[in-house]
């Protein structure tokens, strides 16, 4: 009897066996099945994301990504620019073409030469307008007539003060009294002050020429046109007509010092 039974629960075993082994298989592909394609979903899905959140000008930068899953064989492959690496990352170095080195180029050079051109202008009028300060004479001052040659002609303003005859010509006179020319006040190119011989005296005013080289002055009845030689000196020479008399004049003026 009890072989028997030994042998009818080896028996029993045996059948338990037969069934549960293809049931055992059967789950056994179906686990490793189901974790490659959760394998090959999350891959998919990091993908997508990146692909997503990718910017399209950034696509030719030529950055390479692999992504292998440890757990299976499967590799997948694509050319892109992640904003933030998920996986690893090789650089390639990105090949500038020689158009964009030209233009490149060309762009720093323009922005040189706006640079020099607009530091050139800036030098060039703050120069001028230094030179124009500096070559402006400075006239206020006491000056003295010299190397005077002269003629007047009927009763001029200064007759009082003195004149003589011209040998020959009884009609024609010169001064025999000294003139001084006193320039008090002067604003930029203008000047003004009292030209005096020993008797008589008149208000006289004139202007400097741009350039700082010449100048133009009147008395009250006549004209002086002349160069400015130094800061010590003037050329000068004077004219006037009046219905009584006429006069002209060349000489010197030296700053008294």
């Amino acid at each position: 009897m009890d072989g028997v039974r030994q042998s009818k629960a080896i028996g029993l075993q045996a059948q338990a066996l037969q069934f549960l082994l293809p049931q055992v298989g059967r789950f056994r592909r179906r686990m490793v099945s189901q974790h490659i394609d959760s394998q090959h979903r999350m891959a998919s899905h990091v993908l997508s994301v990146v692909y997503a959140t990718e910017e399209p000008r950034k696509m030719r930068t030529g950055l390479e990504m692999a992504i292998i899953p440890s757990s299976t064989h499967a590799t997948v492959r694509s050319f892109f620019t992640p904003m933030t690496p998920v996986f690893a990352v090789q650089r390639r170095p990105i090949q500038s073409s020689p158009l964009d080195a030209t233009l490149k180029a060309k762009e720093e050079g323009v922005r040189v030469r706006h640079l020099r051109a607009i530091g050139g202008l800036v030098i060039l009028l703050t120069g001028s307008e230094a030179a124009m300060a500096q070559e402006v004479p400075d006239l206020k001052g006491t000056w003295i007539p010299a190397k005077g040659a002269h003629l007047v002609e009927g009763p001029t303003r200064h007759q009082q003060s003195g004149t003589v005859p011209v040998p020959g010509d009884d009609t024609l006179r010169t001064h025999t009294s000294k003139f001084v020319f006193r320039f008090d006040r002067q604003e930029g190119r203008t000047f003004w002050g009292a030209l005096s011989s020993a008797k008589v005296s008149e208000k006289v005013i004139g202007a400097i020429s741009a350039d700082g080289k010449r100048f133009v002055m009147v008395d009250e009845d006549g004209r002086f046109d002349g160069i400015v030689v130094d800061s010590n000196t003037l050329d000068y020479c004077y004219a006037h007509i009046t219905p009584t008399d006429r006069s002209v004049a060349c000489g010197l003026l030296i700053r008294e010092k």
